[in-house]
């Protein structure tokens, strides 16, 4: 009788550690989602501002505001976006004392342009304060937080995340605000989606306030005056293990939680930090502070209904009548237990939404899902104990395998890494990968489990950013901000201090009267044609960028001032005999004026000097009567 009692307490231990370890996994799978949901759609809204910032509309209406024109073209254009998206239920252009100059509402489906008489003041509001800081092209995202009009929450609620970028036109002192107000509630949903009908997924701001909580009603505390909704009063010991820990899970009773520190901002330098702050300009310094995902589950919930819960009574009133009995009954529901624990913690690792592979200690694959070997074209059998993990990366050094082994028990997880995968066709695949080892009683890295998410479409979009980040959108050269950036690597080489470096600073002359004549369309065409025209002229080494309206620039490493000269000469040679067709089939004859300036020996330092004297020259050409190239 001992025995069986024995047993029975066995197969239930057993029984509870496996069903906890799944719970974990369950957890994981959500954290892991939700920490992808987060910055894929961060990464969306800010991609959404840089477009709208280049638009020529908006450059149009800041250049001349109280022209009726270009304020409704720039409404049209802006009303078409929101109704085409429909993630924004705003967006806005914003003076810098905080005047609203042109508002769109997003409401029922349909986008409305506000009146004038009915924009508003939004001096003072953190967003706008936080977007005074900004330098131009640079992006502020504000806390998630609840819309307010008026001085007042709006009702029904309606969660909002303010992308903010500063624009600016060509032209001195037109720098505005640009707003676009995401509508938040599409992400929580998103969110509340990614668990479990048995677990409980939270979202809280970096204060503890709920921003998505299973009881609605303890949301937005913070907004709602009810400061002692938070996590530190509900739970301070997991508050404060949250604090302490990125990532952690705490045990109450029979509670489970498990947590992760979540940056919106992107400040995990594995995976985000280079793409928000320098191609997306996102500025880390004036950003919100952490998320925390949090996912909770009771495991007393977790086990009613199991075999130990609906049948322990029973079991133990027919242990005492019937020992042989119950014996053979709880041997024989023992294994059908442990066989369906096995098949769904199998089923769980292989019908995984996202790819898992587990490897031994020496790298070798021992396990695969189905998800994996869709993803890289693999067979199983071709995989398991035959490859290593670094076969399956683009560049094998990019994870240091005895790294993960040195550390011991103190590694728990490897937070999310960007690392490049290739299938068997050796196509490359950028994926997000998290490393989750087991370590022996020594201390000794026996296995690793490491799930691979695919971010092919996520590293697109970051390309294409980065893409436009430096090109301007109508020539497709360098922008104003990229030109910098490589004009001071190239003045910051080691080894080439002693050699020259020349600059032109083109300007077409009476650009305005081709506008006012032609129309900007056939302005823009004029625009095109001369970087078609200059990039005929130039060394792959030369660096052209458009510098701003229907300026433009030119660097040219290792050209004395004889060479730039005679450059510049060429250039404005062959624009003067050339004939560009703009749309009414006219032949537009235009010329340009050129500044030179050249710097005998390398000093990044002096690179504004370099560029205001060829300013200065450039208008030294236009005042001796434009179609000059000026070197003195």
């Amino acid at each position: 009788m001992l025995i069986l009692f024995l047993v029975l307490g066995i197969v239930q231990r057993v029984f509870e550690s496996g069903l906890r370890e799944r719970m974990l996994v369950s957890h994981g799978h959500g954290l892991d989602m939700a920490e992808q949901l987060i910055n894929v759609e961060l990464l969306r809204a800010v991609q959404d501002a840089h477009l709208l910032a280049e638009l020529n509309d908006i450059q149009s209406f800041l250049r001349a505001p109280d022209n009726a024109e270009a304020r409704v073209a720039l409404e049209n254009t802006l009303a078409t976006f929101a109704d085409s998206y429909g993630y924004y239920d705003q967006i806005r252009l914003i003076s810098l004392d905080g005047m609203e100059m042109v508002r769109i509402n997003y409401e029922d489906s349909t986008a409305h342009v506000v009146p004038v008489s009915e924009l508003q003041d939004k001096s003072g509001r953190d967003y706008v304060t936080q977007g005074e800081q900004l330098a131009n092209e640079e992006v502020y995202i504000s806390p998630l937080e609840l819309n307010v009009e008026l001085g007042q929450v709006e009702i029904p609620y309606q969660p909002v995340i303010r992308i903010v970028e500063r624009v600016a036109a060509d032209i001195p002192n037109t720098s505005a605000l640009l707003v676009l107000n995401y509508k938040a509630n599409h992400l929580l949903n998103s969110f509340r989606s990614l668990f479990r009908e048995d677990e409980r997924g939270m979202l809280l701001n970096t204060d503890g306030y709920w921003m998505s909580n299973h009881e609605r009603e303890n949301e937005w505390g913070w907004q709602t005056e009810q400061p002692s909704l938070t996590m530190e009063d509900w739970k301070s010991p997991l508050w404060s293990a949250m604090q302490s820990n990125d990532n952690g899970l705490y045990n109450e009773g029979e509670l489970s939680f498990s947590y992760r520190r979540i940056e919106p901002a992107g400040a995990d330098e594995q995976t985000l930090d280079g793409r928000y702050a320098t191609d997306l300009g996102v500025v880390p310094s004036i950003q919100n502070g952490s998320w925390y995902a949090v996912v909770q589950t009771d495991f007393s919930s977790r086990m009613d209904g199991t075999f130990f819960r609906s049948w322990a009574g029973y079991l133990l009133v027919t242990l005492l009548v019937a020992a042989c009995l119950i014996q053979a009954f709880l041997v024989t529901r023992y294994r059908a237990t442990r066989t369906h624990f096995i098949r769904e913690m199998k089923d769980l690792y292989d019908n995984a939404p996202i790819g898992y592979l587990t490897f031994d200690a020496d790298g070798y694959v021992k396990r695969v899902n189905r998800a994996l070997v869709d993803l890289v074209g693999y067979k199983k059998q071709e995989m398991v104990g035959k490859m290593r993990l670094s076969d399956l990366l683009v560049d094998p050094s990019a994870f240091d395998l005895q790294k993960l082994k040195s550390g011991g028990q103190q590694l728990k997880r490897i937070k999310q890494r960007r690392l490049t995968i290739k299938d068997k066709n050796g196509e490359a695949i950028p994926s997000v990968c998290s490393f989750t080892p087991r370590f022996n009683g020594s201390g000794a890295l026996v296995l690793s489990r490491c799930s691979v998410q695919d971010f092919s479409e996520q590293a697109e979009l970051e390309d294409a950013l980065k893409e436009q980040a430096r090109t301007d959108p109508l020539t497709g050269v360098f922008n104003r901000r990229y030109f910098w950036e490589l004009a001071s690597q190239e003045m910051g080489k080691k080894g080439v201090e002693s050699s020259p470096v020349s600059v032109l600073l083109l300007d077409i002359d009476h650009f305005k009267q081709i506008n006012d004549t032609y129309g900007h369309t056939d302005g823009d065409t004029a625009l095109v044609s001369l970087t078609h025209i200059c990039a005929e002229k130039l060394r792959k080494s030369d660096i052209l960028a458009r510098f701003g309206g229907e300026e433009f620039v030119v660097l040219l490493p290792g050209a004395s001032k004889e060479e730039a000269l005679q450059k510049a000469e060429s250039i404005r040679e062959h624009i003067a005999n050339t004939n560009t067709r703009l749309s009414n089939d006219v032949a537009l004859q235009m010329t340009v004026s050129i500044g030179v300036a050249t710097m005998p020996k390398r000093d990044i330092d002096e690179l504004d000097e370099l560029l205001n004297l060829a300013d200065t020259r450039l208008y030294q050409a236009k005042d001796a009567g434009r179609n000059q190239v000026c070197c003195e």
